[in-house]
């Protein structure tokens, strides 16, 4: 428990001690209009974002999302002044935190690797430069709320099947009502269950009520969500614009974030290249189970690792 507890402490630090200088930071691009218009909203206004837009014409358009949770999380931070960017710094820089923590667990639990190779994967995740956005800019909370919600949901369930406590799967099904209506990518939290259990835990695929029974919540929520969705925008995942441009965006736009989060980018001021990062997590997770039993710890890992890496 002593170390567990150190671990903590480290990976609270890591994940808070860069932010700390955003603090001051000011509004910049779409804060000055996503705090204004939900600082103005009342707090009996929640239940309306369910079934409405939460921005309006912000942006010259009507968004299709729904995201009544991250819009509460601007009202909170209005408590303290709507005009002061700091309480919104201070919500971004905990989720962040507490994002590094669920990776800390996923490794231990779900990836099963040991304490010490989930730690350094904790920190990588801390300290990445790719997260800098989403923690340094106030806006950036619409990618790491929804990010953590889905991490811990897919944590819940995985204790849930290595311990078979009710609560943590129904915890984890209450996370995935509330990722849901964070962000729409959320909707692949089903899919990533099912795969986790076929990959990882080996549970066949068989057409029974016993098999299908864990995962009828998740798919009733996402197929709820999506429903909803398409009464409200006429589109379940913004369809109407998947056409070659769209997805030659998207290639080009995973292949940068992928160069830039191992090798790092000069004009990015980060000259270091980050390979170096992922060699010392390989050789930590070596290390972490002994020379003498790596081999067998790989093979062990193997499964774990498919799926992660994918």
């Amino acid at each position: 428990m002593a170390w567990q507890r150190a671990a903590w402490i480290l990976i609270v630090l890591a994940a808070t001690l860069p932010y700390l200088p955003t603090l001051d930071n000011y509004f910049v691009q779409d804060d000055f209009g996503v705090v204004w218009v939900l600082h103005e909203k009342p707090w009996t206004y929640f239940p309306r974002w369910f079934h409405e837009t939460w921005m309006h014409n912000v942006w010259g358009y009507t968004p299709d999302e729904i995201r009544p949770f991250p819009a509460v999380t601007y009202q909170v931070a209005a408590a303290f002044g709507a005009s002061a960017p700091w309480p919104n710094h201070v919500i971004n820089i905990a989720l962040h935190a507490a994002n590094a923590l669920l990776v800390y667990g996923v490794a231990l639990r779900a990836a099963c690797v040991g304490a010490v190779p989930a730690l350094v994967a904790a920190l990588v995740f801390a300290v990445l430069p790719m997260q800098t956005e989403s923690v340094a800019w106030i806006t950036g909370r619409v990618d790491s709320m929804p990010a953590g919600l889905f991490v811990a949901a897919f944590l819940l369930y995985v204790r849930w099947r290595q311990d078979g406590r009710a609560r943590d799967y129904w915890s984890s099904v209450a996370l995935c009502f509330v990722a849901l209506f964070s962000k729409q990518n959320t909707v692949t939290l089903g899919p990533t269950i099912l795969l986790f259990d076929f990959i990882v835990v080996r549970r066949g695929i068989r057409p029974t009520w016993a098999w299908l029974r864990p995962y009828v919540p998740y798919i009733a929520l996402t197929a709820g969500y999506l429903v909803l969705r398409f009464v409200l925008y006429g589109e379940v995942a913004r369809e109407g614009s998947l056409n070659a441009r769209q997805l030659e965006i998207f290639a080009r736009d995973l292949s940068t974030h992928l160069r830039r989060m191992v090798f790092g980018e000069a004009g990015l001021l980060i000259p270091t290249p980050q390979a170096a990062l992922w060699v010392a997590a390989a050789a930590t997770a070596v290390l972490g189970v002994g020379v003498a039993t790596a081999r067998e710890a790989l093979a062990r890992l193997a499964r774990p690792a498919l799926f992660f890496s994918v």
